[in-house]
């Protein structure tokens, strides 16, 4: 992949994070393929917006509200841990 290929090439220069959509499911493939040692991730979940539940044209314009999946957090953390020294 090209990131791989980034991350082969900066070497210790610089530091690559991979990021956006990284989930439980594909960051323990993410890192084999790609070498990272670290990765960002900030899985949201939709919420209900208890403020604006009574005013669904208010709600519209403000867009949706979200809230960090911490259950996602702890899955992706699980993953990795589970990598271990593999991929020394």
């Amino acid at each position: 992949t090209h990131l791989a290929a980034l991350v082969q090439h900066a070497g210790w220069q610089i530091e690559v994070l991979p990021a956006g959509r990284v989930r439980p499911h594909t960051v323990a493939d993410l890192v084999r393929a790609t070498r990272c040692d670290q990765v960002h991730a900030g899985p949201r979940r939709a919420v209900e917006d208890p403020t604006t539940a009574a005013r669904p044209g208010l709600a519209a314009a403000m867009g949706p509200t979200d809230e960090l999946d911490y259950d996602a957090v702890v899955r992706l953390r699980a993953q990795l841990d589970a990598l271990g020294d593999t991929l020394t």
